[in-house]
């Protein structure tokens, strides 16, 4: 039986060599990025908008049942209309996160400015979702990632300039891959200011809700800041993110001209898989590699709440090209997880 103790050792004191299977895994991940989808005979005009919505909410892209994209299917369909006419690449905005990673040990460990394989793979799904897309339209898709960095600002206190640098970052990634030509980002910083928060904030005062704030919704707080916090700060946080996230709705929707999409589902927003089988928003932990006991790889969202279901540690993968990613966690579930400890665990 494995032991418990290497969840709680610090990252830095378990770099290791990437395992063979995780290492042909991410070669097989690069061959696809590599790979161009051989264009189709063209198909019927009148019926592209609802074919291209047909490969966007297939399994591979999107988590949600047939019955319960139907409620999207209008207003998607409207969008990819207005770029088809146009015979340009149906333009998709998605939202992943505010510019940096939340701690997987809060207090222990701080919040992650790094490019990881969450990004890796997030792009590795728009270029399958092109490749597909290509099959019954030439021109494909193109992906602007909203990074909404003001609002991690605002709401948590995290520095822009610590959020910008991850931007920068990411530019890179994306640059090495040579996706430049089909994924920019919208980072909220270079288009608002806090002045334009301000403003429109002094016209809804936060006002703090009266109801128990969940220990899941303590544990969230503190994951986002990095520490620990009492249940007033909390109170106020969840207080401030209502306002702020409305207001930057409001900000962001009134300059994107796509087809808004999210890596959860929302009543206004359909969701889109940020790494193959994903259902969760990688800015919420840290994406790991898992290996399963018949020997498959797959990938796997590690946050505060699930890490200690985990062996997990970093292994050097900066010789992988292109991405030249520093490092990956790799993880194995284990066989019988340690019990519940007090948060000032290690």
């Amino acid at each position: 039986m494995k032991t418990t103790t290497a969840a709680r050792i610090p990252l830095s004191e378990r770099a290791r060599k990437v395992p063979d299977s995780v290492r042909s895994f991410l070669s097989l991940a690069m061959d696809d990025l590599a790979a161009r989808e051989c264009v189709s005979e063209p198909a019927d005009q009148a019926r592209l908008s609802g074919l291209i919505f047909e490969v966007q909410t297939r399994r591979e892209f999107c988590y949600l049942s047939n019955a319960r994209v139907q409620v999207y299917r209008s207003s998607a369909e409207t969008w990819i209309e207005h770029w088809v006419r146009q015979g340009e690449a149906v333009h998709y905005y998605l939202d992943i996160g505010g510019g940096y990673h939340a701690s997987l040990r809060p207090g222990i460990e701080d919040v992650s400015f790094d490019i990881g394989l969450g990004e890796l793979l997030l792009l590795l799904q728009i270029h399958r979702f092109k490749q597909r897309v290509r099959r019954v339209y030439a021109r494909g898709v193109r992906f602007s990632l909203v990074i909404d960095n003001l609002c991690a600002h605002l709401i948590n206190d995290i520095e822009v300039a610590r959020t910008s640098a991850y931007c920068a970052r990411l530019r890179g990634l994306i640059d090495r891959l040579g996706l430049s030509g089909d994924v920019d980002l919208f980072v909220e910083s270079e288009h608002f200011s806090v002045d334009h928060f301000e403003w429109l904030r002094a016209k809804t005062p936060v006002v703090p809700s009266a109801r128990t704030v969940t220990r899941k919704e303590h544990e969230t707080v503190e994951r986002f800041l990095g520490r620990a916090c009492d249940i007033t700060e909390v109170a106020e946080r969840f207080a401030r993110y209502g306002v702020i996230t409305k207001i930057s709705g409001q900000l962001i929707d009134a300059q994107i001209d796509g087809l808004h999409i999210t890596q959860r589902a929302t009543p206004d927003t359909i969701c889109f898989r940020a790494y193959p089988g994903g259902d969760s928003r990688i800015q919420s932990g840290q994406v790991a590699l898992k290996t399963t006991a018949e020997g498959d790889v797959r990938p796997v969202l590690l946050t505060s709440h699930n890490e200690r279901e985990y062996d997990w540690y970093r292994a050097d993968s900066s010789d992988i090209s292109p991405a030249r990613l520093d490092s990956v966690i790799c993880a194995e579930r284990l066989a019988r997880p340690p019990d519940p400890t007090p948060k000032t665990r290690l």
